[in-house]
């Protein structure tokens, strides 16, 4: 029997694989939609078809092998005594929370390519468009006169539709600038890019000119303006070859499913005879080239010269197979997937390439990058204290100094990254907050003029000032809805609850929008600088190693000296983890607060459905009853406020029109019709509390009930054409849209009270997403970016009094806390791969390498280590350093690289021996751990030196363990160095040695 205090183990494996189910739901729910879409308008050849595909089976490949454990681990949990339980059941939770992250990064991973695809494809359509309107321009001037205004006029109208287009595909590259990494400043260059060509005054030169007749001027600006859109193209086509590179397991993965169909096609050509069947083969190996050709474009610059010369055999492998030659084309289909094969091993040298890492651990450069990236955040950090100064001005109402702070702010911020090694994506993250700060100052400049004018007069300036572009994703921008609140929205989440916050004054919202942008741009030095620091002393860590090994006999200040970057190295990153931890945890307990909210929007959205549905139930009785005018203006308000104006006026005053009995009465029935359609959305909506919305939900269902039955009487046509029975008939339309107003008055009175129930949640929404932005400052750039965005949406239901703003402001924080927490997520990843790989620099740094140079320093004639043995040793250690710089451990390439230099002692023979201390016996080296990191601590005290937190060099144990330093080299490297120590030395050995080492140096 299970421990009365653990959970039923049967219950917990069921409710397991239930969470399995619902993840690969979750998740897959954008593929399958977009896939369905592709599928439906026949477009399954398109690239973008494959890539979702390859995608998808690499998601059930994640929840597959993942949860696999999770639910062995249960099942193990089953079978143990109850003291092992609560173990075994931590371990199945963490591992669920693992699986969980995975998951939201590979669905972040399918919306960003979505986001590529949809950017590369508007970037295309924006050329075409152009090149058709340049086209007509040019026509133009041989247009008889009476048909070149109207011509012109067309032509006008289409280039305003390219304008509007070539607006949205900026706004996407914004958006992807927010992304950071290489593909962020690939955006960021293509947006400077424009800005340098000047495309927008292109675009209004060509409208002028086209307005005024100058057609060949008209030409002039449209030809650069193509011209500015193809190099605009040639950038985005290189974004999903960035973003590739930053995902290379994908580009792995996608080369080994090409070599796995290329192989499956091989074997059914080598096996077809029918002329059918070489006409299928055929058609699928162009496609298959067609995927080869696409890799190697996202792989720009960098792809390997094999996967071109595969998509050269698979062209010929088709030809072939067209001409029903199936030897020729096996042929062919083995060359392909030798060529598959060598790219496959080419993208893996690059990643693990060690000028790479060389490059990465630069010492001066990396010292360089740290101080500039400090003296970066020092100086944000006090502009960001004047900001605070500034938005103090504002909410006093002293605009006109608010307004020169911040102009004085935006100059000093745009001042900061002059002079200094930073990051691109540091750089524009600053460059965008100076810009975002400066437009800040000029509307609050605005708004200082106007306060001589009316009180309405400034409220709607006001108003204007702080409206602009809806992204909510993105980062707030001063052109960026910004909805109030007050100081009660900053309280605590008791409070919120109690009292959502008042609205927020203009001058407020934009100080505010400058706040977040110093925030976002704080935040991006601070996760580089993070960065620098680990690079720095993995630099620092390298070049004293290799000192220490190239001079064995004087090598004991820069061997303590390496010893003394290891420990802080592995410091220095626990901490950076452990404050990644923090931030996610924080965001992921907040989660299950949405859920409240979650509930009251989907109500909302059935209430608005049902008001939908009576709204067209009441324009088609104003059609049956004669009056179509009334009809389109039901249809065509703006409101469902408006909407019920027109109905109630209806309801007053409108009165059936003549028309044949027939054609009335199948009229009638499609009002019965739509009213069925809208009890049927209102049976949805179930509200119980507070009682008088649930009142309104019954009173509206009771409206609907009598109007459907008024419609129904009106089906009939009356027995006689009496006087009395005609009023009667005429009667019933006007009964059943008096029925269908009231419906839709208490349908809204049931929004509005629903509205206000969300009120509270959303200020508790707003707290917390501010105050968790706060603490993902330090961490990651778009974290902090993905929470103001939360904030911000949240606001926007405390100022609006319009029901239909919650449902999409409640998409919209749900999206941005889940954005959060998925680069929170990535983020404590690749600093636990830089963890783990900084714990096993010691053992590495202190097994044959310090007893080769032990024996070297006793005895200098009997010097016995192969100079290639020591290269590969340090060449070893820089991979293992870089990765513990970087924490990037996603490439296959680099985990083949530095996997010699990570196998554990366990693995190895035990007749070898054990490292040697600078002083006193063998002893056995201390294999690296196995479990999964927990909190990432690490030791408190050296047994040597005394000094806290010094990580183990020679470990307590047997003398008798394995040379594990021999073992993490390659294997010929292994045999050549066992066979020079046991051989006698050569002859002039030694000096060829020192010559080497001063050459290396």
């Amino acid at each position: 029997m299970p421990s009365a205090s653990l959970p039923d183990p049967a219950y917990q494996q069921t409710v397991q694989q239930q969470v399995r189910e619902m993840a690969r739901r979750l998740v897959n729910e954008q593929i399958t939609l977009q896939m369905t879409q592709l599928e439906e308008n026949g477009l399954t050849e398109l690239p973008l078809y494959g890539e979702l595909k390859e995608m998808q089976q690499h998601l059930d490949e994640l929840v597959d092998q993942h949860m696999k454990e999770v639910l062995s681990i249960l099942a193990r949990m089953m079978e143990s005594p109850a003291g092992a339980r609560l173990n075994l059941l931590e371990a199945a939770r963490e591992k669920s929370r693992l699986v969980l992250a995975q998951l939201m990064l590979e669905r972040q991973r399918v919306l960003r390519r979505l986001r590529l695809a949809e950017i590369e494809e508007l970037a295309r359509q924006l050329i075409e468009r152009e090149q058709k309107v340049r086209e007509r321009t040019e026509l133009l001037p041989a247009q008889p006169s009476a048909q070149q205004a109207v011509q012109a006029l067309s032509v006008r109208e289409d280039q305003r539709d390219v304008n509007t287009l070539f607006t949205q595909v900026k706004q996407f590259l914004n958006d992807i600038v927010a992304w950071g990494g290489p593909v962020g400043r690939t955006a960021d260059l293509a947006l400077r890019a424009l800005q340098e060509d000047q495309v927008d005054r292109l675009f209004a030169e060509s409208l002028q000119a086209l307005t005024e007749a100058r057609f060949s001027e008209a030409v002039a600006k449209e030809d650069q303006i193509i011209a500015a859109l193809e190099k605009l193209l040639q950038r985005i086509e290189t974004l999903r070859g960035d973003f590739n590179r930053e995902n290379p397991d994908a580009v792995q993965k996608a080369l080994e499913e090409l070599a796995r169909r290329q192989e499956e096609l091989r074997q059914r050509t080598l096996q077809a005879d029918a002329p059918e069947t070489f006409e299928e083969l055929t058609r699928e190996q162009l496609e298959l080239r067609n995927a080869i050709t696409e890799a190697a474009k996202k792989l720009t610059p960098q792809a390997p010269p094999a996967l071109s010369e595969a998509a050269d055999a698979a062209a010929r492998a088709a030809e072939e197979l067209f001409q029903n030659q199936g030897e020729a084309a096996a042929e062919e289909q083995q060359k392909v997937l030798e060529n598959l094969a060598q790219a496959r091993s080419e993208l893996q040298q690059q990643a693990a390439s060690p000028a790479a890492g060389a490059d990465l651990l630069d010492v001066a450069a990396a010292q360089q990058q740290e101080a500039d990236l400090l003296a970066a955040r020092e100086a944000l950090r006090q502009l960001r204290v004047e900001q605070s100064h500034a938005s103090e001005q504002a909410a006093r109402n002293q605009l006109q100094a608010a307004a020169q702070a911040e102009q004085k702010i935006a100059t000093g911020v745009a001042e900061v990254p002059k002079d200094k090694q930073l990051p691109q994506e540091v750089t524009s993250a600053i460059n965008q907050a100076a810009e975002t700060v400066r437009k800040v100052g000029e509307k609050l400049g605005n708004l200082a003029g106007q306060s001589s004018k009316s009180p309405s007069e400034e409220n709607a300036s006001a108003a204007q000032a702080a409206a602009g572009s809806t992204n909510q994703n993105a980062p707030m921008q001063p052109n960026q809805p910004e909805q109030p609140t007050s100081p009660e929205a900053t309280s605590t989440p008791q409070a919120a609850q109690s009292t959502p916050p008042s609205s927020e004054s203009a001058p407020n919202q934009l100080t505010r929008q400058a706040e977040q942008a110093l925030d976002e741009a704080l935040s991006a030095v601070e996760m580089a600088l993070a960065d620098a620091q680990r690079r720095r002393l993995a630099a620092e860590l390298v070049e004293n190693v290799r000192g220490a090994w190239q001079r064995p006999t004087d090598s004991s200040p820069q061997w303590e000296a390496a010893q003394k970057m290891a420990q802080q190295l592995q410091e220095v990153t626990a901490q950076q983890l452990e404050q990644a931890r923090q931030a996610r945890q924080a965001v992921e307990q907040y989660l299950p607060s949405l859920s409240g909210t979650e509930e009251l929007a989907r109500q909302l959205e059935n209430v608005q459905r049902a008001q939908r549905q009576v709204i067209e139930a009441a324009a088609q009785q104003q059609e049956a009853a004669g009056h179509p005018e009334v009809a389109a203006a039901l249809r065509e308000a703006s409101s469902p406020e408006r909407a019920l104006e027109v109905l109630r006026e209806a309801a007053r005053s409108t009165a059936p029109q003549g028309s044949p009995t027939s054609k009335r009465t199948e009229k009638q029935q499609q009002v019965t019709a739509a009213i069925e359609q809208a009890q049927k959305a209102l049976a949805d909506v179930n509200v119980t509390t507070p009682e008088e919305a649930h009142q309104e939900a019954t009173q509206a269902a009771q409206a609907l009930q009598k109007a459907r039955e008024l419609s129904r009487q009106a089906e009939q046509p009356a027995d006689s054409n009496t006087p009395d029975t005609q009023a009667a008939g005429d009667s019933l339309p006007r009964a059943v849209t008096q029925e269908l107003a009231s419906a839709a008055e208490h349908l809204q009175s049931l929004a509005q009270q629903l509205a206000s129930q969300s009120r509270p949640p959303f200020a508790a929404h707003t707290e917390s997403a501010e105050r968790l932005a706060s603490e993902a400052i330090p961490v990651h750039p778009e974290a902090t970016a993905q929470l103001h965005a939360a904030e911000n949406s949240s606001r926007g239901v405390l100022q609006s009094p319009n029901p239909e703003a919650v449902p999409p402001a409640q998409e919209a924080t749900g999206q941005a806390f889940a954005g959060a927490l998925s680069a929170l997520a990535e983020r404590e990843q690749q600093l636990a791969a830089a963890l783990q790989a900084a714990q096993q620099i010691p053992q590495m740094m202190n097994s044959v390498p310090q007893q080769i140079m032990n024996e070297s320093a006793a005895s200098p004639s009997q010097q016995t280590a192969p100079a290639d043995a020591v290269a590969a040793a340090l060449a070893a250690l820089q991979n293992l350093a870089a990765l513990a710089a970087s924490g990037q451990e996603h490439s296959q390439g680099s985990q083949a690289a530095t996997s010699q230099a990570t196998q554990t002692a366990s693995h190895s023979s035990p007749q070898g021996q054990g490292g040697a201390a600078r002083q006193g016996e063998q002893v056995q080296n201390q294999n690296p751990a196995q479990s999964p990191l927990k909190e990432g601590r690490v030791p408190q005290t050296d047994s040597r030196t005394g000094v806290a937190a010094q990580l183990p060099v020679t470990p307590e144990g047997n003398a008798h363990s394995p040379q594990t330093w021999l073992l993490q080299l390659p294997p010929e490297i292994r045999e050549a160095l066992r066979a020079g120590m046991n051989a006698p030395v050569p002859k002039g050995y030694e000096d060829r040695l020192r010559r080497y080492f001063q050459n290396a140096e």
